[in-house]
């Protein structure tokens, strides 16, 4: 499975790169203050959905489902190592945040804790979206997928707008201190339950797929 993920991280170099030098373009224009660091925070979550819907496009421009099937690689290893990869992922997000927030911290007198808080989360939501995501890219491919995750992104933004005015929402509102000091348990938990569930349903999607 690990020669599977350096696969994907091989074919995925070049797009990483951009990405990079797109993140290292934001953090400028955030720190001479054009924007704020949630903007930052957003693109690294999108950083850590779009790269796995990119390694599904690279996968079937090559067709390597069927050169893949004549492998000693058990398809559970194929499924396993997109996850991995999407971990992989969001941790490099991760880390990049921790970069960051020292950056704001150290030219903007920020408070690293919010800079960090607020990052680490948009990398959850990247990897929550990658829960909903890779089920529909083994079922539908890159192309579908791509369309269907699109749609999801439109419904959940939907949904939260919406919610939020007719609660009477004009911005988050404040949590609990006590909620704040659970929040990072809590959504660690959401999080690996979702990644979990995600796994088996991918799994047995692809066990049942034609080669």
């Amino acid at each position: 499975m690990i020669g599977l993920v350096l696969k994907d991280l091989l074919v995925l170099r070049k797009t990483a790169k951009l990405y990079i030098a797109m993140l290292s373009f934001y953090l400028v224009l955030a720190l001479a203050g054009v924007f704020s660091h949630a903007m930052l925070t957003g693109f690294v979550a999108l950083f850590t959905m779009m790269l796995p819907i990119s390694s599904f496009a690279y996968d079937e421009l090559a067709r390597w489902d069927k050169y893949a099937a004549a492998l000693p690689v058990r398809r559970r290893g194929i499924v396993g190592s997109k996850y991995l990869l999407a971990l992989l992922l969001g941790a490099i997000a991760g880390a990049l945040i921790l970069i960051s927030s020292g950056l704001f911290w150290l030219l903007k007198d920020t408070a690293p804790g919010e800079v960090l808080l607020t990052g680490l989360a948009c990398v959850a939501a990247g990897l929550l979206m990658n829960s909903i995501l890779l089920p529909l890219l083994f079922k539908f491919g890159a192309e579908k997928g791509r369309l269907l995750t699109m749609a999801v992104l439109a419904v959940i933004f939907l949904l939260g707008f919406g919610g939020g005015k007719l609660l009477g929402y004009h911005e988050f509102p404040e949590m609990p201190p006590c909620l704040k000091t659970l929040f990072p348990l809590i959504l660690a938990g959401v999080l690996i339950l979702a990644l979990f569930v995600s796994y088996q349903v991918s799994l047995g999607i692809y066990r049942k797929k034609e080669l």
